[in-house]
């Protein structure tokens, strides 16, 4: 049976509500807003997968925003044009990193060209760079490590990363988990 909240209820929950309603909270964003944040994306030349994240972003965006106060609406329409300009603003900060990065790997194979990748200069960077990132990821606190490797490295699914750790439903790993890429994203980019 599907469960309809007004902004009053949404915010109310976010802010003073359980788990258990928290999940149902979050549940109907998802089924209310995934599928309008994707089409929107897509309409933005992304790919439906890149809209999928965004949204995801955008959603995480959105629960700090309630809980610090920064969202305040009166009806489902003021709620709906947040949500749309959060994915908006998330998609373009995607776009420009998009693009600084392919500047960075035209200007590296630029300066690499007619070098051999195996010569010791470039078994130093390569080297040095793994361990830039070893030491970024290991910012992160335990339990976004635990969740990261599980996902990406073991190739764990949300359920079974949900049983391992004890972190309830699949739904509340997946916010953590891209809690914890956001967090992840921010660390590299400092």
């Amino acid at each position: 049976m599907s469960q309809t909240f007004n902004v009053h209820e949404i915010l109310r929950i976010i802010n003073h509500g359980d788990n258990r309603e928290l999940d149902q909270v979050v549940t109907y964003l998802y089924r209310n807003f995934r599928a309008k944040v994707a089409s929107q994306v897509f309409m933005e030349r992304g790919t439906y997968e890149d809209g999928k994240d965004i949204f995801e972003e955008t959603l995480i965006t959105f629960l700090e925003n309630c809980r610090t106060g920064t969202f305040t609406a009166r009806s489902h329409r003021e709620l709906e044009v947040y949500i749309k300009k959060i994915a908006h603003n998330k998609w373009l900060k995607h776009c420009e990193s998009k693009n600084r990065r392919i500047e960075r790997e035209q200007k590296y194979t630029k300066l690499s060209d007619g070098k051999d990748a195996s010569t010791p200069l470039a078994i130093m960077v390569d080297n040095e760079d793994k361990n830039k990132a070893i030491t970024i990821f290991k910012k992160l606190d335990e339990i976004c490590q635990k969740i990261l490797i599980a996902f990406y490295i073991d190739g764990l699914s949300l359920d079974e990363i949900a049983q391992k750790y004890e972190l309830g439903t699949a739904e509340a790993v997946k916010l953590r988990k891209f809690r914890c890429v956001k967090k992840l994203r921010e660390l590299l980019l400092q």
